[in-house]
């Protein structure tokens, strides 16, 4: 049987059932240990099926109990496949069970009674009823299940809908411009600016100061709100992708002997290479020295540590105000936290997976996860019961699915659960 074209119950049970017959193999034993360690309920679950004692009380039970499979579905509320296995074992009860003797024997305390119970378990016809009998257990457990999963899914009275490309572009004079939510990238020039299709936004001359009537740094901001993303392309061919609740200050065109931007928030960079002009990326209390390359810094305010993964090329990272620095190679990470640098590997993917799509968690605490979920959704977290740190998840799915699915893929690990209300998510045990 291959397990991925069957459900989780059948295969289960196809295992439960090879195993009690000793024929497993060792890919099967090797995936039944894995579900046994999951829950210690379903090691629990296994020495009462496998135990014949029990086996055999069940079978008698069934066997002596007269209502029929319509009143089970009807009081029990269970579903045919698993009625139709009880009645089945009923039938086999009572043309097989029926009497005192077998159940006299198996409540004796008679030094016989271990050699009864071998008697029948090695019956044809205990065999088979013995299976169903795990066909049965098995079933009104995951049946269970599912009803408990149904029961505890995600409450949703207002399900918000992912965020997209929202950008505001402030420029140096105080013009404000909504950028077209139907476009993805917003092109700088020395005069002009543009979307990436080239449609023209709006000419950027230099303005002047109306008391001081000298001409002003031309100093940019483009802002991505919650919910929001861009892409800018400077006026060097430095491309820059924002994540959402993200702030890049630039200047309209970089002169000098060094190109500087400021960065509060997520951002994806390829820096266009300038060997005799070095890019600064000013993020907190550090600056990020490149040449040309490829990287993403992660520098929300809320968090405690500044996160800088290098994919290509070479940076150096350093603390503002000291002459404390560390440098890169491709597939390192940074973290910055209380003017201290450590250096790691890093999970590229996990790191960029904003930038193509999606959310990657890679045994992150649910605290740092919920941020993520309110930065790109644009809602308001809460907790109704405290989360330990310690539980972590794991997992991947598609920034583009409304929150809801993000939450229930969460609840599918265990031990959290989720009720949005409006603009607000309520965290709970």
């Amino acid at each position: 049987m291959e397990r991925h074209k069957v459900s989780e119950a059948t295969y289960i049970t196809y295992l439960i059932n090879r195993h009690r017959e000793g024929i497993l193999t060792a890919a099967e034993q090797q995936d039944l240990m894995e579900w046994l360690n999951r829950k210690e309920e379903h090691k629990q679950l296994l020495r009462e099926i496998m135990d014949p004692e029990q086996q055999m009380k069940a079978i008698i039970a069934i066997g002596n109990y007269t209502r029929k499979q319509e009143t089970l579905e009807k009081i029990y509320k269970l579903p045919k496949a698993i009625t139709s296995g009880a009645q089945a074992l009923q039938d086999i009860s009572k043309e097989n069970f029926s009497g005192s003797n077998v159940s006299n024997d198996i409540d004796s305390n008679s030094t016989s009674r271990s050699t009864h119970l071998k008697k029948w378990s090695n019956s044809f016809v205990f065999r088979a009823a013995a299976a169903i009998l795990i066909i049965l257990t098995l079933g009104i457990y995951f049946y269970q299940q599912q009803e408990d999963t149904l029961k505890n899914k995600t409450s949703v009275v207002y399900d918000a809908v992912p965020g997209g490309n929202r950008a505001l572009l402030i420029l140096a004079d105080g013009r404000r411009i909504h950028l077209n939510e139907s476009k993805e990238a917003v092109v700088i020039t020395a005069n002009q600016l543009s979307y990436n299709d080239g449609t023209k936004i709006m000419a950027s001359p230099g303005t002047r100061d109306a008391k001081e009537g000298v001409k002003v740094k031309q100093l940019n901001t483009i802002s991505t709100p919650k919910g929001g993303q861009y892409q800018i392309i400077l006026s060097d061919g430095t491309k820059v992708w924002l994540n959402a609740a993200s702030t890049l200050k630039y200047p309209e065109q970089f002169k000098g002997n060094q190109r500087l931007v400021e960065l509060s928030g997520e951002a994806y960079f390829e820096v266009s290479h300038q060997p005799k002009k070095p890019f600064l990326v000013k993020s907190g209390q550090q600056t990020i020295k490149v040449l040309g390359t490829h990287f993403n810094v992660n520098a929300y305010p809320e968090e405690s540590r500044l996160k800088t993964t290098l994919l290509k090329g070479s940076v150096m990272v350093l603390v503002n105000h000291t002459s404390y620095s560390k440098i890169l190679i491709p597939g390192q990470q940074s973290v910055m936290e209380s003017n201290s640098i450590q250096l790691q590997k890093a999970d590229v993917e996990e790191a960029t997976a904003w930038k193509n799509g999606y959310f990657k968690f890679n045994d992150e605490p649910l605290e740092s996860i919920m941020r993520k979920l309110s930065r790109w959704y644009n809602v308001e977290i809460s907790y109704r019961d405290r989360i330990s740190p310690d539980q972590v998840f794991s997992g991947r799915v598609s920034r583009f699915e409304a929150v809801s699915s993000v939450l229930e893929a969460l609840e599918l690990t265990g031990g959290v659960h989720f009720k949005i209300e409006e603009r607000r998510i309520i965290v709970m045990k």
